[in-house]
């Protein structure tokens, strides 16, 4: 049974990202986020990390706050 409700992924320098939208046993939606690294002559390395539906708008709300903070060189100030 194929799970997987979207997905998108990109590379950079080595590296492979995958953001996949699944869907539980329970039917709800989750977030899995794998990174590979790629080394010569060694075996890819994969890591995983996962959010639960409940948790989606507290995780893209931390981004976005964190990532306006870089683009407008607020770095530190998180109060």
């Amino acid at each position: 049974m194929n799970n997987v409700l979207d997905s998108e992924n990109f590379s950079n320098q080595g590296r492979r990202y995958y953001l996949d939208i699944l869907q539980a046993k329970s039917t709800k939606p989750y977030l899995k986020i794998t990174r590979i690294d790629l080394h010569k002559n060694e075996p890819a390395q994969r890591k995983n990390v996962i959010f639960f539906e409940d948790d989606f708008f507290f995780l893209a709300e931390g981004i976005a706050m964190l990532l306006g903070r870089y683009t407008s060189g607020q770095l530190g100030q998180n109060t």
